[in-house]
Protein backbone atom coordinates (compact mmCIF):
# COMPACT_ATOMS: atom_id res chain seq x y z
CA UNK A 1 0.00 0.00 0.00
CA UNK A 2 1.44 3.25 -1.12
CA UNK A 3 0.11 6.54 0.69
CA UNK A 4 0.24 10.06 0.47
CA UNK A 5 -0.74 13.11 2.85
CA UNK A 6 -0.29 16.52 2.88
CA UNK A 7 -1.35 16.83 -0.99
CA UNK A 8 -5.06 17.50 -2.22
CA UNK A 9 -6.48 16.64 -5.64
CA UNK A 10 -5.35 13.42 -8.07
CA UNK A 11 -2.09 12.17 -7.98
CA UNK A 12 0.10 9.89 -10.29
CA UNK A 13 2.46 6.80 -9.05
CA UNK A 14 6.11 5.57 -10.24
CA UNK A 15 8.70 3.00 -9.48
CA UNK A 16 12.34 2.93 -10.28
CA UNK A 17 12.15 -0.59 -11.07
CA UNK A 18 9.37 -3.12 -10.83
CA UNK A 19 6.20 -3.38 -12.40
CA UNK A 20 4.98 0.67 -12.00
CA UNK A 21 7.88 1.84 -14.17
CA UNK A 22 5.37 3.66 -15.94
CA UNK A 23 3.13 6.46 -15.07
CA UNK A 24 0.17 4.74 -13.02
CA UNK A 25 -3.71 6.26 -13.96
CA UNK A 26 -5.07 8.72 -11.31
CA UNK A 27 -5.89 8.18 -7.60
CA UNK A 28 -8.27 9.71 -6.30
CA UNK A 29 -7.67 8.67 -2.50
CA UNK A 30 -4.85 9.11 -0.29
CA UNK A 31 -3.95 5.46 -1.01
CA UNK A 32 -3.05 2.99 -3.57
CA UNK A 33 -2.56 -0.78 -3.74
CA UNK A 34 0.85 -1.90 -5.37
CA UNK A 35 0.73 -4.79 -6.57
CA UNK A 36 3.27 -7.27 -8.54
CA UNK A 37 5.99 -6.83 -6.17
CA UNK A 38 8.21 -9.12 -6.08
CA UNK A 39 9.34 -10.38 -2.42
CA UNK A 40 12.59 -8.93 -0.61
CA UNK A 41 13.53 -6.20 -3.56
CA UNK A 42 13.99 -2.59 -3.08
CA UNK A 43 11.55 -0.23 -4.35
CA UNK A 44 11.21 3.80 -4.45
CA UNK A 45 8.43 5.41 -5.42
CA UNK A 46 7.39 8.81 -6.35
CA UNK A 47 4.09 10.88 -6.55
CA UNK A 48 3.22 13.77 -9.08
CA UNK A 49 0.40 15.58 -9.73
CA UNK A 50 0.55 15.07 -13.47
CA UNK A 51 -0.16 12.09 -16.18
CA UNK A 52 3.23 12.54 -17.29
CA UNK A 53 4.54 11.64 -13.95
CA UNK A 54 7.06 14.82 -14.89
CA UNK A 55 9.75 16.14 -12.47
CA UNK A 56 8.76 19.70 -12.42
CA UNK A 57 5.23 18.14 -11.38
CA UNK A 58 6.83 15.84 -8.04
CA UNK A 59 5.14 16.09 -4.86
CA UNK A 60 6.53 13.24 -2.98
CA UNK A 61 9.13 10.80 -2.49
CA UNK A 62 8.68 7.41 -0.98
CA UNK A 63 11.88 6.10 0.74
CA UNK A 64 13.57 3.73 -0.72
CA UNK A 65 11.54 0.32 1.53
CA UNK A 66 12.18 -3.21 0.82
CA UNK A 67 9.17 -5.87 0.15
CA UNK A 68 8.73 -8.64 3.25
CA UNK A 69 10.53 -12.05 2.48
CA UNK A 70 8.64 -15.44 4.41
CA UNK A 71 9.77 -18.13 4.86
CA UNK A 72 6.57 -20.90 6.85
CA UNK A 73 5.65 -24.40 6.59
CA UNK A 74 1.65 -23.72 7.18
CA UNK A 75 0.54 -25.42 3.57
CA UNK A 76 2.51 -28.58 5.11
CA UNK A 77 0.76 -31.92 5.99
CA UNK A 78 -0.45 -32.21 9.00
CA UNK A 79 0.52 -34.59 11.74
CA UNK A 80 -1.52 -35.70 14.23
CA UNK A 81 0.30 -34.55 17.00
CA UNK A 82 -0.02 -31.20 18.42
CA UNK A 83 1.69 -29.17 21.17
CA UNK A 84 -0.02 -29.01 24.26
CA UNK A 85 1.13 -25.48 25.77
CA UNK A 86 0.76 -24.59 29.56
CA UNK A 87 2.90 -23.55 33.00
CA UNK A 88 4.88 -26.26 32.98
CA UNK A 89 5.44 -27.17 29.54
CA UNK A 90 6.77 -24.62 26.95
CA UNK A 91 8.05 -24.88 22.80
CA UNK A 92 10.75 -23.64 21.16
CA UNK A 93 11.06 -23.88 17.04
CA UNK A 94 14.58 -22.91 15.73
CA UNK A 95 14.93 -20.99 12.62
CA UNK A 96 18.04 -19.56 10.77
CA UNK A 97 18.15 -16.00 9.10
CA UNK A 98 19.23 -15.71 5.62
CA UNK A 99 22.54 -13.60 4.63
CA UNK A 100 21.79 -10.20 3.95
CA UNK A 101 24.35 -7.89 4.68
CA UNK A 102 22.74 -6.16 7.43
CA UNK A 103 20.42 -8.79 8.82
CA UNK A 104 16.84 -8.77 8.68
CA UNK A 105 13.95 -7.39 10.80
CA UNK A 106 11.72 -9.81 11.67
CA UNK A 107 7.77 -8.25 10.91
CA UNK A 108 5.92 -11.34 12.71
CA UNK A 109 5.40 -14.55 13.37
CA UNK A 110 2.12 -16.71 12.30
CA UNK A 111 1.59 -19.79 14.44
CA UNK A 112 -1.55 -22.51 14.13
CA UNK A 113 -3.04 -23.44 16.93
CA UNK A 114 -5.67 -26.21 17.49
CA UNK A 115 -7.59 -25.34 20.32
CA UNK A 116 -6.75 -22.05 22.58
CA UNK A 117 -8.46 -22.70 26.10
CA UNK A 118 -6.93 -18.73 27.27
CA UNK A 119 -5.60 -16.84 25.03
CA UNK A 120 -4.12 -14.16 28.14
CA UNK A 121 -2.26 -16.59 29.26
CA UNK A 122 -0.19 -17.29 26.25
CA UNK A 123 3.40 -15.55 25.18
CA UNK A 124 4.97 -15.79 22.23
CA UNK A 125 8.52 -14.69 21.79
CA UNK A 126 12.04 -14.97 20.04
CA UNK A 127 14.81 -15.99 21.89
CA UNK A 128 18.78 -16.49 20.54
CA UNK A 129 19.94 -19.92 20.39
CA UNK A 130 21.71 -20.99 24.04
CA UNK A 131 23.33 -24.91 23.22
CA UNK A 132 20.70 -25.88 20.82
CA UNK A 133 18.02 -24.51 22.94
CA UNK A 134 16.58 -21.35 23.46
CA UNK A 135 18.16 -18.93 25.39
CA UNK A 136 16.93 -17.66 28.89
CA UNK A 137 15.55 -14.66 28.28
CA UNK A 138 13.14 -12.82 25.30
CA UNK A 139 14.91 -10.64 22.86
CA UNK A 140 11.03 -9.53 21.77
CA UNK A 141 7.79 -10.20 22.97
CA UNK A 142 5.54 -10.78 20.34
CA UNK A 143 1.77 -8.82 20.41
CA UNK A 144 -0.94 -11.01 19.02
CA UNK A 145 -4.37 -12.79 20.47
CA UNK A 146 -4.23 -16.28 20.08
CA UNK A 147 -7.41 -17.51 18.48
CA UNK A 148 -8.24 -20.87 16.77
CA UNK A 149 -6.62 -21.26 13.61
CA UNK A 150 -3.81 -19.11 12.39
CA UNK A 151 -2.74 -16.48 14.27
CA UNK A 152 -0.15 -13.62 13.40
CA UNK A 153 2.09 -12.11 15.87
CA UNK A 154 3.61 -9.10 15.42
CA UNK A 155 7.27 -8.08 16.40
CA UNK A 156 8.12 -4.64 17.18
CA UNK A 157 11.01 -2.69 18.58
CA UNK A 158 15.22 -3.23 18.49
CA UNK A 159 14.51 -7.05 19.86
CA UNK A 160 13.26 -7.64 16.52
CA UNK A 161 16.54 -6.54 14.85
CA UNK A 162 18.52 -10.02 13.50
CA UNK A 163 21.54 -10.72 12.55
CA UNK A 164 22.26 -13.06 8.97
CA UNK A 165 23.17 -16.43 9.18
CA UNK A 166 21.91 -16.97 13.06
CA UNK A 167 19.48 -19.25 14.60
CA UNK A 168 16.71 -17.67 16.98
CA UNK A 169 13.81 -19.65 18.12
CA UNK A 170 9.94 -18.69 18.07
CA UNK A 171 9.20 -19.34 21.98
CA UNK A 172 5.56 -20.18 23.22
CA UNK A 173 5.17 -20.80 27.13
CA UNK A 174 1.89 -19.92 28.91
CA UNK A 175 0.82 -19.80 32.78
CA UNK A 176 -1.71 -22.54 32.34
CA UNK A 177 -2.99 -25.01 30.76
CA UNK A 178 -3.77 -22.39 27.87
CA UNK A 179 -3.55 -24.36 24.05
CA UNK A 180 -2.77 -26.86 20.81
CA UNK A 181 -0.49 -25.72 18.28
CA UNK A 182 -0.42 -28.03 15.06
CA UNK A 183 2.34 -29.50 13.31
CA UNK A 184 3.83 -30.72 10.75
CA UNK A 185 5.94 -33.95 9.95
CA UNK A 186 6.47 -32.22 6.66
CA UNK A 187 11.26 -31.35 6.19
CA UNK A 188 9.81 -28.49 3.91
CA UNK A 189 9.28 -25.17 4.33
CA UNK A 190 7.91 -22.53 1.31
CA UNK A 191 10.48 -19.49 0.42
CA UNK A 192 9.25 -15.83 -0.91
CA UNK A 193 11.58 -15.58 -2.46
CA UNK A 194 12.98 -19.16 -3.39
CA UNK A 195 16.52 -18.21 -2.66
CA UNK A 196 15.80 -16.05 0.62
CA UNK A 197 18.33 -18.59 2.35
CA UNK A 198 15.61 -18.44 5.63
CA UNK A 199 14.94 -22.44 7.02
CA UNK A 200 12.71 -23.76 9.80
CA UNK A 201 14.29 -27.04 11.76
CA UNK A 202 12.85 -30.00 10.94
CA UNK A 203 12.31 -30.83 14.95
CA UNK A 204 10.61 -28.49 17.56
CA UNK A 205 12.37 -28.63 21.46
CA UNK A 206 9.75 -29.11 24.27
CA UNK A 207 11.13 -27.84 27.90
CA UNK A 208 9.79 -29.97 30.80
CA UNK A 209 12.05 -29.61 33.40
CA UNK A 210 15.35 -29.43 30.91
CA UNK A 211 15.11 -28.92 27.16
CA UNK A 212 15.08 -31.90 24.37
CA UNK A 213 13.76 -32.59 20.97
CA UNK A 214 10.21 -33.01 21.08
CA UNK A 215 9.08 -36.97 21.03
CA UNK A 216 7.05 -36.45 17.97
CA UNK A 217 9.67 -35.80 15.15
CA UNK A 218 7.63 -32.77 14.33
CA UNK A 219 7.86 -29.09 13.37
CA UNK A 220 5.75 -26.42 15.21
CA UNK A 221 3.58 -24.77 11.83
CA UNK A 222 4.72 -21.68 11.35
CA UNK A 223 5.35 -18.36 9.11
CA UNK A 224 7.82 -15.75 9.33
CA UNK A 225 7.63 -12.39 8.02
CA UNK A 226 10.89 -10.59 7.85
CA UNK A 227 12.74 -7.50 5.31
CA UNK A 228 15.96 -6.87 5.16
CA UNK A 229 17.99 -4.18 6.55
Amino acid sequence: MLTIANHTGSWHYQADTGPHTSCSSAQSGATATLTGLTAGTTYTYKAYSDSGCTTANLVATASAFTTAITVGNLGETGSLTTLTVDSGKAFGQAFTTGSATNGYTLKSATLDFGTVVTASAITVSIRSEASNQPGSTDLATLSGTPASGQTTFNCSGSGCNLSASTTYYVYVAATSAAATINTTASDTETLAPSTNGWSIANAVRQQQGGWGEHTGGVSMKVELEAVAR
